[in-house]
């Protein structure tokens, strides 16, 4: 299974460098607009988790690090 991947790897690196190197995009307009759309929606998420999480997580760190010393 790692060989297969690494196999996969190396071909769409075989590809992709030299089209960057050309000047083409990796990606098609399509393409590049869904990778916008995914990092658009993870910043958020994560912001949204940060911000419903965020007084726990201090707790947690406050607790953890008083023990740990």
């Amino acid at each position: 299974m790692l060989v297969c991947i690494a196999l996969a790897l190396f071909v769409v690196a075989a590809v992709a460098v030299p089209a960057q190197r050309d000047g083409e995009s990796f990606w098609t307009a399509e393409g590049e607009a869904t990778v916008n759309q995914i990092v658009d929606r993870t910043g958020t998420a994560v912001s949204a988790v940060r911000s419903a999480t965020g007084e726990a997580v201090s707790v947690v760190r406050d607790k953890v690090g008083s023990s740990a010393r």
